[in-house]
């Protein structure tokens, strides 16, 4: 869904990627979240449990990752998602987005918030690929 959404926004809105520093590098942010599922039903095969606030405790809940297009849209920046993979915990879904990264035609820097990449997710980094 969001990569039909992604390729929507592409062909139909003035899209213009941000481009940093030297090597122009397209920007894209992964991160990740819990939606915990308050009224989640049996046989929903939902991959974890998350705190919910209101209910004070842990409960069934979905675990995401996303991969987000950092652009201008007519000349404000924001953030198109492009791929969202799930997981058992917060790392497998990050891992699912590292293994099925868009394609990309230059150099690109991957923002990650500490914590959310593994050491040998960095070690892999290349010039292209910058993290």
């Amino acid at each position: 869904m969001f990569e039909r959404a992604y390729d929507w926004c592409l062909k139909n809105l003035p899209v213009e990627p941000v481009a940093l520093g030297e090597k122009e590098r397209e920007v894209m942010a992964i991160d990740s979240s819990t939606i915990a599922r308050w009224r989640a039903k049996l046989g929903m095969d939902l991959l974890g449990k998350g705190f919910h606030h209101r209910a004070g405790k842990a409960i069934k809940a979905n675990i995401i990752a996303a991969v987000t297009s950092v652009v201008f849209i007519a000349g404000v920046r924001v953030g198109l998602v492009q791929r969202v993979r799930f997981g058992e915990s917060c790392a497998a879904a990050v891992a699912g987005v590292f293994d099925d990264l868009p394609k990309s035609e230059g150099h690109r820097l991957l923002v990650v918030d500490a914590g959310i990449a593994t050491q040998q997710q960095f070690e892999l980094a290349t010039d292209e690929d910058a993290l």
